[in-house]
């Protein structure tokens, strides 16, 4: 009697994990598509970025000056960015070599 009510037990056990373990993959599984869209809504807003600053000849033409796109840069990564205070901001071109 024993055997068979721990046996139950650990079958009972295993079934609860398994259904967990599953609704958590499900749950993974929809975070990363979440954050795969909006990985690619990204790179396509830089993609159009990189192309507007490709055919401006100057700041001006741009429509934004150095310091304006640092700061942007520096919202968008503010753990790794170095301080605007403190170091000049990576030129536009190196900065995409090292993002790419």
């Amino acid at each position: 009697m024993r055997v068979r009510v721990r046996d139950d037990l650990a079958e009972m056990f295993s079934r609860r994990m398994s259904a967990i373990h599953k609704r958590a993959r499900e749950e993974l599984e929809q975070i990363q598509s979440r954050r795969r869209a909006q990985m690619e809504k990204l790179v396509e807003l830089l993609d159009g970025v990189v192309d507007i600053v490709a055919e401006g000849e100057d700041d001006a033409q741009i429509g934004l000056p150095p310091q304006a796109i640092w700061s942007l840069y520096a919202r968008a990564a503010p753990r790794s960015a170095p301080s605007a205070a403190t170091t000049t901001p990576y030129p536009l071109p190196l900065l995409l070599r090292r993002l790419g």
